[in-house]
């Protein structure tokens, strides 16, 4: 359904964005879906750029979208630095009554990923990264068994 190519830098992000935006308003996707799919994408992508590719200027990053029926799948990579263990180690926390300088410094947007996000999977294959997910639709059955994914990969633990 879109396959796209973006140079690993924020402005290039911001224009993907808007890119992914036109096809699913073209393809009549509704705003809440466009929505998740932007909130995901933007904290994807930007982490991508500023982590995976920080200092360099080369980085390429693809982005493929295809309409499984009860979800979007999305398969991202990268051929930056690989995502840290660390990075998608699922982290709880007790937000209420948190002085702010008590807070956890980052993590915040794996967590905003996992909330919207299903079959979160990562895995390094040579230089790539490869980061595949599926955002539901909001009338899919959350429980509908997807079809398998075409490689192996390494799950990210919801």
């Amino acid at each position: 359904m879109l396959d796209l190519t973006i140079h690993g830098d924020l402005r290039a992000v911001r224009h993907g964005l808007d890119r992914v935006s036109s096809v699913m308003v073209a393809d009549g996707y509704d705003a809440d879906i466009r929505g998740s799919v932007e909130i995901v994408l933007a904290e994807v992508l930007n982490n991508i750029v500023k982590h995976a590719y920080a200092g360099r200027e080369d980085g390429r990053i693809t982005v493929k979208m295809l309409d499984i029926g009860s979800a979007l799948q999305f398969e991202v990579s990268d051929t930056g630095t690989p995502l840290p263990v660390k990075a998608v180690r699922k982290v709880e926390f007790n937000f209420s009554n948190t002085p702010v300088e008590a807070l956890p410094e980052g993590g915040f947007g794996w967590q905003m990923i996992r909330k919207i996000a299903t079959d979160l999977d990562y895995r390094r294959s040579g230089d790539r990264n490869w980061l595949c997910f599926r955002i539901p639709f909001a009338s899919a059955d959350p429980h509908t068994n997807c079809e398998e994914p075409v490689r192996p990969r390494w799950k990210i633990s919801n």
